[in-house]
């Protein structure tokens, strides 16, 4: 009998997630898993095929997810609350051999026989913001998903029956790894709202842990009933973006029991932490790499290794390797380490991060391309409170910019997070290369007529 089918069978009475609806136990989840199997079948699937999964629930897409390790197809689920558009641009990305859509379920025989799986064969990939603007879909094997899942669970000690809010879309790999930790240590995933609202949870109840992006802790701070209750949290990991170090020392100077961390997709989330309650020394401070991981650091290039690395992308249809010969993995930020501990500076392909949320200067310019006639433009990240950093729109032009026309094109065909919060005006005939380094300074120093903020008439 295989380790998941010994576990699946074990803990058969067990609760393994928690929604609205009630406990789901091992068993449940089990026969679900072998409805989906029979699904599968019945849908044509072939081993080695690539399938997208678009409005199911974070349980039914788990279950899915296990029923395709088991089958040996590819799982590619698409993030909620995107336009059709940008699911259409993901799935460009991958040969595609099918698409499941819900929010409805087909009810299906259940499939007889063993569930077992090989380790090592790709079981997802994970749809994030590429370089150059364009998607790509990380993969990762259930190997690499469980080993990082299993050294989470180590360093925050993890019990059997805990529970972990899900607080993030599942479709991400932070949001992933919760119910990838929960399942194999048998603890209950809870979905009981949607990531946006887990305040209403909170105020509540308080799970033994919770994994926030910044955005989600700088709110939960607004609500004294929700502090109350984060209290009685084991750990509350915070990930997925730049945290500031006052909204930090606020959270902690709360009786919070936050860890700063540090991972990406290519990573399968978190690849370091500060234990619970402990302050970063300074600026950029994540912590120490968990165990497993080996390093290699030049400069402000970190490579790693370890077996929870992705072994690579598709994009445009084609799969690219992330590792080299030796297995290293050359992490896309400028880090600095110390003996394993690491300070994160900033992205190195200018890529950023809102709420959680890969953005991409490229992808919020590109729809100002009828514009360019007279106009240069330039995206960058910008200070902000809640969210840590926000995208800031520069026009470079001569003459003073359509500014409606503009704004129109961006709230057409950008998603809210990657929308400006400030449209800025460079009066300008040069036609050379728009400067990042020079446009942060001119920001710093206020040098900039500002055109348009969010929500200012």
């Amino acid at each position: 009998m295989s380790v998941v089918q010994t576990l699946l069978k074990a803990q058969a009475s067990q609760p393994c997630w928690q929604t609205l609806d009630g406990f789901i136990t091992y068993g449940d989840l089990e026969a679900r898993i072998r409805r989906y199997a029979t699904l599968l079948q019945s849908s044509g699937a072939q081993a080695g095929d690539h399938w997208a999964v678009r409005g199911w629930s974070a349980l039914d897409t788990f279950a899915l997810l296990l029923a395709c390790l088991w089958q040996r197809v590819v799982l590619f689920p698409l993030p909620d609350r995107l336009p059709d558009a940008v699911h259409q641009r993901m799935m460009l990305q991958v040969p595609l051999q099918g698409f499941f859509v819900g929010p409805s379920v087909p009810v299906k025989p259940e499939m007889q026989g063993p569930i077992t799986w090989d380790d090592e064969a790709p079981a997802v990939g994970i749809f994030t913001s590429g370089s150059t603007g364009m998607p790509k879909a990380i993969v990762h094997s259930w190997k690499s998903l469980s080993h990082s899942a299993v050294t989470t669970n180590e360093f925050y000690q993890v019990q059997p029956g805990d529970s972990w809010l899900l607080s993030l879309d599942p479709a991400h790999i932070g949001g992933l790894q919760i119910a990838v930790r929960c399942f194999l240590r048998s603890a209950v995933a809870w979905h009981l709202t949607e990531p946006k609202a887990v305040v209403d949870v909170l105020r509540v109840q308080a799970p033994s842990y919770i994994s926030l992006v910044p955005t989600q802790l700088y709110r939960l701070l607004q609500d004294s009933q929700a502090v109350e209750n984060l209290r009685h949290c084991k750990a509350i990991i915070l990930g997925g973006a730049a945290a500031s170090l006052d909204l930090v020392d606020l959270a902690i100077g709360c009786g919070l029991p936050v860890s700063v961390s540090y991972g990406s997709s290519e990573t399968a989330a978190q690849c370091t932490a500060l234990p619970p309650g402990a302050r970063p020394l300074h600026p950029g401070d994540v912590g120490q790499l968990l165990r497993g991981w080996d390093y290699a650091h030049a400069g402000e290039t970190l490579r790693l290794r370890g077996p929870a690395s992705s072994r690579g992308f598709y994009q445009q249809t084609t799969f690219h390797a992330l590792l080299d010969a030796e297995g290293w993995l050359t992490l896309p930020d400028r880090i600095l380490c110390d003996q394993g501990r690491l300070t994160v500076l900033g992205r190195a392909d200018g890529i950023f991060q809102v709420a959680g949320e890969n953005i991409s200067p490229l992808d919020i310019v590109q729809p100002l391309e009828p514009l360019r006639h007279d106009s240069d433009f330039i995206a960058l990240p910008w200070h902000d409170a809640e969210y840590g950093t926000v995208p800031v729109l520069i026009v470079r032009s001569a003459r003073s910019p359509d500014v409606a026309a503009v704004v129109a094109l961006l709230q057409k065909h950008l998603t809210g997070v990657q929308r400006p919060r400030s449209i800025y005006w460079h009066q300008s005939d040069d036609i050379g290369k728009l400067s990042r380094p020079y446009y942060e300074k001119a920001l710093e120093e206020q040098a900039l007529p500002l055109l348009w903020k969010l929500g200012v008439e």
